[in-house]
């Protein structure tokens, strides 16, 4: 019986998929498949329709196991950078944190499910009335016109 080529290894796979550093910044460029929002993707053995974010192969590769709930986060904000020393390992918290701070999460009036406007909040926070009243006149809930009184939400505005 003829056998087939030998399947490569994940780790030789990983690598044939690599541009490194063409921005000058250091980032290793994957080349392979992509998620729509540009993470690289590797196939698992044994696990065909299960692929692998190319970034957490890379840190586990290079740098050893991650723990369970872990997130692998990017220095770079590159999501297709599989270079080891732009990933460093966070919570979900840290993970959001991190898109916050760099401008990637949507706030405000930009946000899908916004109701209102940066403009009715600043006239929220003005408001005297009850907060049952306000948030009839917005047709919002009462936790809502709480949450933007204690500046819990569009804390971008304080």
């Amino acid at each position: 019986m003829k056998k087939g080529p030998k399947r490569k290894e994940m780790s030789e796979r990983f690598l044939d998929k690599v541009l490194f550093d063409t921005n000058g910044m250091g980032c290793w460029l994957w080349l392979g498949s992509k998620s729509p929002k540009g993470y690289g993707r590797i196939g698992r053995p044994g696990r065909r329709h299960v692929p692998m974010i190319a970034s957490r192969f890379s840190y586990e590769y290079f740098n050893g196991e991650i723990p369970e709930d872990t997130c692998v986060l990017h220095r770079c904000d590159n999501p297709s950078c599989v270079n080891p020393n732009h990933l460093f390992l966070g919570s979900l918290a840290d993970n959001i944190a991190d898109k916050v701070r760099k401008g990637r999460q949507p706030c405000g009036e930009v946000h899908i499910c916004s109701k209102l406007t940066s403009e009715n909040v600043i006239d929220i926070r003005r408001d005297n009335r009850s907060w049952a009243k306000i948030a009839r006149s917005y047709n919002v809930s009462t936790g809502t016109i709480g949450d933007i009184k204690q500046g819990k939400t569009w804390k971008h505005l304080l």
